[in-house]
Order: structure tokens, then sequence, then C-alpha cells
């Protein structure tokens, strides 16, 4: 009975025991991590098959094998001996190794435990293997990321220990890795105003992004103006493990941006920054002053919210016509565009501005924005055309001195000729006269060319300044003066008008008669010549209606009108001659 009852109790644990170990194959068989056993001589007598596919092998042949049979010696070398350390220790151990499997670098996480028997002996070794391979190639990339970015990084615990510096903090405050990993965070909140470190720390351990501009010294003492940021970094929980502080050395940048800031704003030129899609971001003060507006208003207006404000004012027109059009789309893909632009100010005042528009690109070429400038060059258009009409009457004054010369040079030539052949005296004197009449004329004329305020103005008679005009040509039409008429004006600029007057009835007529009165608020010259001429055109600068005259004579006519502000009125009189009409009073 008792071998009987032996033979069973043996029997039923022989049954219980290869359940358990088909249940131990079933379990591993389904598992994902990679499991090995070893005996006390390194020999793996169990694997499962993530394991066996770790190894790019199949179980069969790795079971009874030792690591010396399955890896190049340097490998096998260090499985064996973290194997005998568990051995001889009996203690779990952890480790991370590399091993070329088909020429490949592959990375493990090992956990090695020691499997003891009955008699608590260790007889064996359990390895867990994590195939890290990934994961070390991402810690890799986030590590080169970590050290040759340009901001100074760290990673804080959350007992503020500095865990890691990056290559960059090391060349900031120039220090080794031994001096600044492992120290608390206090060590370095000399560098920041007003000790704010606790309490930014403070709202990131709490889970909140930290973002500020601060000013700071550096080791050297040099004040610095750095974008700072506490990044909470979250374990698998999402709570906050540790935290990332960058550090951005914005000093450069903000002191030439504040530079920029300042000439954008001083500068006497209207300046104006645009996106890409037309809404204004900057203006500077030169435009609030011009366009009598303020930045407040204007400044991250869309169009339609800009047009709705401004009302249709004179901002709204330039923006329409020059910034909403096509010569803003034309930005974005040319690099320059320049217009001028004639305008109505708020003040109601006239302006012209000279507008460009230049692109703002980013580093990758592309267009983020439009700078619009605008010069008032009102003054310097009004300046040129000054100098142009200047330019002009010098044209005129060089024409009309070789004009009206001719009659007196003529005058003077015949009679000095005359006085030759009979010696008369008064030959000589009327060719004297002749010649101070060119003196006077030439006198006339540089009045004539300057500015009206520098034409001299006196009481004159109209009946005695066209006889002595009449006495200076060399012609002797018929004339009558109907009546009489006193008024302000320069004696020698209407006695040359008047003389031009004669000398062109004479020269286009070979019979004419003249005739010169008075009209309400005014006076009147006319003759009873054939005028074959447009009467609007005669006192062009240049016009003429025969082939020997200068067109010069009446153009005189039009100047001194014009430097005595009269209304000067050109038509065909009764007789199809011509009859010019003067308003000398308002």
């Amino acid at each position: 009975r008792l071998v009987s009852s032996v033979k069973e109790s043996l029997g039923a644990q022989k049954e219980e025991l290869e359940a358990a170990k088909i249940r131990l194959e079933d379990m591993l068989g389904h598992s994902s991590e990679a499991l090995y056993l070893k005996d006390e001589n390194c020999t793996y007598r169990l694997v499962n098959p993530a394991g066996a596919e770790h190894m790019d092998l199949d179980p069969d042949e790795i079971i009874g094998k030792t690591p010396s049979e399955l890896f190049n010696d340097e490998d096998a070398r260090k499985i064996e001996e973290s194997d005998r350390r568990v051995l001889e220790t009996g203690e779990t151990l952890t480790e991370e190794i590399t091993h070329n499997i088909n020429d490949n670098q592959k990375h493990f996480l090992n956990t090695k435990i020691p499997q003891k028997d009955e008699n608590g002996q260790v007889n064996g070794v359990i390895c867990l293997t994590q195939d890290i391979t990934r994961r070390k190639v991402e810690e890799r990339r986030m590590e080169t990321l970590f050290n040759n970015t340009k901001e100074v990084m760290a990673i804080i615990d959350t007992d503020r220990t500095v865990l890691k510096v990056n290559q960059k903090a090391l060349e900031y405050l120039e220090n080794s890795k031994e001096e600044l990993e492992g120290v608390k965070l206090g060590y370095y909140e000399h560098l920041f105003p007003e000790n704010k470190m606790k309490t930014l720390f403070d709202q990131a351990l709490n889970g909140n992004k930290v973002n500020k501009t601060l000013e700071m010294k550096d080791k050297r003492g040099e004040q610095k103006i750095m974008d700072f940021s506490l990044i909470p970094i979250l374990d698998e929980d999402d709570n906050v493990s540790s935290v990332l502080l960058e550090l951005d050395d914005q000093t450069k940048v903000r002191r030439n941006q504040r530079q920029l800031e300042a000439i954008f704003n001083s500068s006497y030129e209207l300046m104006a920054l645009i996106d890409s899609e037309g809404e204004i971001l900057q203006i500077n003060k030169a435009i609030e002053e011009f366009f009598d507006v303020r930045k407040e208003n204007i400044e991250g207006l869309s169009y339609t919210e800009l047009n709705e404000y401004l009302k249709n004012q004179t901002l709204d027109s330039v923006y329409t016509k020059f910034i909403k059009n096509k010569y803003f789309q034309e930005m974005l893909e040319k690099d320059f565009h320049r217009k001028t632009i004639k305008m109505e100010k708020p003040d109601g005042q006239n302006a012209i501005l000279d507008v460009s528009l230049k692109p703002v690109k980013n580093e990758d070429g592309d267009v983020t924005s439009i700078l619009a400038e605008g010069r008032d060059i009102t003054e310097m258009k009004s300046n040129e055309r000054q100098l142009r009409d200047q330019k002009q009457r010098m044209e005129k004054f060089s024409s009309i001195v070789s004009h009206d010369l001719r009659n007196p040079l003529n005058v003077a030539s015949g009679y000095i000729e005359l006085a030759k052949e009979t010696g008369d005296s008064e030959d000589f004197e009327r060719a004297k006269e002749a010649v101070r009449r060119m003196d006077e004329i030439i006198e006339e004329l540089l009045a004539l060319s300057g500015k009206p305020e520098d034409f001299q103005k006196e009481k004159i008679q109209l009946s005695e300044i066209f006889r002595k005009a009449y006495s200076f040509v060399d012609a002797d039409p018929a004339y009558e003066i109907r009546d009489d008429l006193k008024f302000q004006g320069s004696s020698s600029g209407v006695s040359r008008m008047f003389e031009n007057l004669i000398r062109n009835t004479v020269e286009h007529n070979d019979d004419a008669n003249i005739e010169v009165g008075t009209i309400e608020k005014g006076f009147y010259y006319e003759d009873d010549g054939e005028l074959d001429e447009n009467p609007e055109k005669i006192t062009e600068y240049g016009y003429t209606g025969s082939r020997e005259s200068s067109g010069v004579g009446l153009s005189v006519v039009q100047r001194v009108s014009e430097i005595h502000e009269w209304d000067l009125n050109i038509v065909r009189n009764t007789e199809n001659g011509l009859r010019l009409e003067f308003l000398v009073e308002d």
C-alpha cells in the first residue's frame, strides 16, 4: 500500500508539473517581451518566440547553446560576465547592451533575475529583454538637437535640481558640466531680476507653460535681454516629472529692433507695414500727422474695417487705389513698385506723394509683409514747375531781346548812314535816341523777365503811354484814341506791350488803322486788318501767321498782362480784325 501510495503521489506531482510547464510555455509564448532562461553554465534552457525574434533565430537554434556560440567574442564576453555576476551575487541586474545582429547594431535593456531552487540556491538566470533600438535612436536625435540648438537649455527636476544642461549653456555660463549639473536652481537665481525664478518655476510645476522676456545679467555682469521659457515635461500619468528651461539671447535682435522702430517712427517719410493679406500692421508718426489719424485706430484693421473707419477719407482712397489693387498683388511676385499719387489731404490741401512698395521676406525668401513708403513731393514738384517756368521765361527773354532790339537797331543804323551823307546833327541825335531806346528796352526786358514783385508800378495815362510807344515804332499807321483812362501799371512794361501790338499790326497788314479806347473796368486795342489766325493762340510763345515773324511779339502782351494780373480777352472785331481787351480793375 505504501509503495502504491508513493507511486500515486509522484504521478500526481508529475502531472501537475507538466500542466504548470504547459501554462508557463503558453504564457511566455504570448508575451511581447523577450524572455530567456539559462542554467548555472549560462546555457540557454528556455526562450520564448519574442526572444528568438530579437536574436533573429529559431528557438531550436538557441536552446542548448551558450552566448559564445551565438554572439561574437566581445558581445559573448559581456553577456556571460553579467550572467556570472547574477549567479554569484544572487541580485537582480539591469543594464543596457548593444549587439551586432546580422550586421545591424541593436540596443537592448536587460533585466536579469536570479533563479533559485527549493533550497534557495541560485541555479540559473531569468533574463527579460526589451529592444530599445528605436528609443536610443530617438534619444540620440534629441541629444543632438539639445546640444546644437542656439538656445541655452536645461532639464530641471521637480525638486529644482538641474539634471542636464546643453552645450550652449556651458558656453554661455562658462562652466563645466560637473559644475552646472546636480546643483539646485537657486545657484542661478542671481542671474535673474527680483528672484522671479521660484515664482515662475512653481507655475511650470502646476503644468503651465511660462514665456517671458527678461532683462538679466550674464556671468560678466553685462545686461542681456532674454526670451525665457519653462516647459513642463509630463510622465505617462500626465504628471509633471521635470521642467525644460530655455533661454534665448535676444539682446542684439531687440536692440536692432528698437533702433529700427526709432528710425521708423522718427522718419519724415510716411511708412506703413502691411501683411500679405492687406492688413495694416504698423504705421509711423509721419502717417498719423499727414492723414490726421491715430495709430491705435488704424493698426490691425482689415480693409473692410479700415473702409468703415475712414468713411472714404483720403487714406481710404490711397489704400484702395494703390495698396489693395494689382500693385499690392505684384509685390508677392516682384521686388519693388513705385507710383506718384495726386491726392487731397484731410485739411483740403492738394498733395503729391511718391509712394513705393517693398516686399519684406523671411529666411526662405517668401514675402511675409509689405513696407509701404510715401514721400511728400508737393513742394519739390512746385519748385520743378517754377524752374520750368523760369527756363521758359529765359528762353522767351532771349527771343524777345533779339526781336525787340531789331527795330531800334535798324533805326540807329539808318540814321548813322544818313548822317554820314548829310552831316546833319539831327540825324546823329535820332541815332542816339534809337540807341538810348535799345538800352531802355534791355532794362525793360530784364524787369519783364523777372518776378511780378520786381516790376515797379505807378499811375499812368492810357493816351500818353500809347503815344510814347507809337513814337518808338519805325512806322506810322493811322490811329485814334477814342477816350482816356488812368490806371496802375508799369510804364515801361505797358509801353513795350503797345510797341509790340503796333508792330504786329504793321507787320501783318499793309494798310491798317488802330483804335485805342476804354471799356468798363479797362481799355482795349484793336485794328481793322485781316486776322486769319485763331485769336486764342496769337499770344502763345512761338505762334505766328507770318514766315518773317518770330512768334515772340504778342507773347510779351500775355506776359505783361500776367505781371499786372489783368484779365486778357482776345477776339475778332467787327471788321474781322484783332481786338484785345484788358480788364485792369477787380
